[in-house]
């Protein structure tokens, strides 16, 4: 995937991007960024245009005017909220002249797809939500921000050490050194995702499934595929086996045999 910038009212956002045909967008999550998709992109590419966002606050994108931040950290900071970074979405779509695109968000991002996608159904032409947080979910901490405060920084670099904890989940070495740079790259905001989310959570109606086409992708093992039971939404569920919550770098053919067939 080649690499770019544009600018957005909210400040310039990099990019990856790889392919032609129908636009995608590719969200990734919290403490991550567009490397994210490279191998996911690099497939998509044989039948879209793919564009892999950085979003605000995260790579290589700019830091977003937090002052402005409409959710808030267990600190009290401020930091941009879902909706907040779903505009930035829109802001990017109007710069690159996308009129309509699937949406696809990973985690806190899938969140950012949703919202979009439920607030401006028209700019969405499909979605694909992977490993997305749902309130109520048997052992799913994300939305609890006060599990995620940041480290204090150690002169010894022992804060380095704190995050590798947090995202060592039995993958390799190397997808877990993905999101070491990723902590590193964001840093103070690298956990704002995951703090948003916990603030949305509250919001009634947030999570309502959008209604649009969507796959569901959920990752481990023991699920059923089929029609999602969501208040008749035109949804459908797919379990991806084996992959752990960094499934879109270590099985990424997986993940886009099942967009293609749902989408074909």
């Amino acid at each position: 995937m080649k690499r770019a910038y544009i600018d957005i009212p909210q400040g310039q956002m990099h990019y990856r991007y790889a392919g032609a045909g129908e636009p995608a967008l590719l969200l990734h999550g919290s403490a991550s960024h567009s490397g994210e998709f490279e191998a996911v992109g690099n497939l998509l590419a044989r039948r879209f245009q793919v564009y892999a966002i950085d979003l605000l606050g995260f790579g290589a994108s700019d830091r977003p005017p937090v002052e402005k931040g409409e959710a808030f950290g267990p600190r009290g900071e401020p930091v941009y909220s879902i909706r907040q970074h779903g505009a930035t979405v829109l802001s990017f779509m109007d710069a690159m002249s996308i009129e309509r695109a699937m949406i696809f968000g990973v985690s806190a991002g899938a969140a950012v797809a949703a919202v979009v996608a439920r607030e401006k159904p028209e700019r969405a032409r499909r979605l694909v939500l992977a490993a997305p947080y749902m309130p109520g979910q048997s052992g799913d901490d994300r939305g609890e921000k006060d599990k995620y405060p940041l480290p204090e920084y150690q002169a010894d670099g022992r804060h380095l050490l704190e995050y590798w904890r947090r995202i060592n989940y039995g993958e390799a070495p190397q997808v877990n050194h993905h999101w070491l740079t990723g902590y590193c790259l964001a840093g103070d905001l690298c956990e704002s995702l995951r703090w948003a989310l916990a603030e949305a959570k509250d919001e009634p109606g947030f999570f309502d499934r959008p209604r649009v086409p969507a796959l569901i992708l959920r990752f481990g093992a023991g699920g059923n595929n089929g029609a999602d039971d969501a208040d008749g939404a035109d949804a459908v569920t797919e379990w991806i086996d084996g992959a752990g919550l960094y499934g879109v770098k270590t099985h990424a053919e997986a993940i886009v045999d099942a967009i293609l067939r749902r989408f074909a």
